[in-house]
């Protein structure tokens, strides 16, 4: 299973859900403040993900590019690239990958 920066919950009542979601909404806010507009926020992705987010970037980039970028194995490259589109961190449009997140 993707790492996407999620938990496992335990919910036995309404009310764990509301204490879960009040949590995440001060941490989002928290990220959203002044000071931290400039710095990345993290979801928990790791470390290959993370690399290739920041290879990938905002603009579409095809799987070539990426390969010669990464200097990775296809596997290790399909793995990261399926995994962060799960986590819907990237899109594939036809071949070329956007960052989203």
């Amino acid at each position: 299973m993707p790492r996407c920066g999620l938990r496992e919950l335990s919910v036995e009542e309404a009310a764990d859900i509301v204490v879960e979601l009040a949590s995440g909404l001060d941490l989002l806010q928290e990220s959203l403040t002044p000071e931290n507009s400039e710095s990345k926020l993290d979801i928990g992705f790791d470390t290959d993900q993370q690399e290739l987010l920041d290879l990938i970037g905002f603009d579409p980039v095809d799987l070539d590019t990426l390969s010669r970028l990464s200097r990775w194995p296809a596997t290790r490259l399909s793995q990261a690239l399926i995994s962060l589109e799960l986590c819907s961190a990237i899109a594939n449009d036809n071949g070329l990958y956007q960052r989203l997140a």
